[in-house]
Parts: structure tokens; sequence; C-alpha cells
């Protein structure tokens, strides 16, 4: 089914057009920006106009997905 609603922050989707599997990492509600960061971590932005006229659909995280600490010199979670 597909979403309507405003982006939920950390929330999943899956564009049915492109098929690209993306989590919500800012919303600027005031600005009507949404940023987000797809699962190969690139990141991208998009006006919140774009995401209601978008074919999304609200997904689990891929299971490969994990966010690496840039802190973490060894590359280890």
């Amino acid at each position: 089914m597909a979403v309507h609603d405003e982006p939920v922050l950390g929330n999943w989707y899956r564009d049915a057009d492109t098929d690209h599997e993306f989590q919500v990492v800012v919303y600027d509600e005031i600005g009507g920006i949404v940023e987000v960061q797809f699962d190969d971590g690139e990141v991208d932005a998009m006006e919140i106009d774009d995401w209601f006229a978008s074919e999304l659909v609200s997904i689990d995280p891929p299971d490969e997905w994990s966010v690496a600490d840039p802190d973490d010199e060894d590359g280890e979670l």
C-alpha cells in the first residue's frame, strides 16, 4: 500500500517506481525537505511535494542494514 502520510524519521520505505529502499534521516517540516539514506549509504534530499507524489511503501529495515560508527577505526560495530 502506498504511503500518503508525512515522512516518519527513522522509518524505511521503498519507492515502487524505482525499487530503491531508503530510511528517512531528516524531515524539515518548515523547509519542506526530506533527507533520505539509501541502503547503500548514499544520502539524498527531496521536497515534500515529491514525497507525496511518489509511490512509497513502508517496509522493514534491510537485514544487512547497520549504521557504522565513525569513531570505530577497526570498522567493527
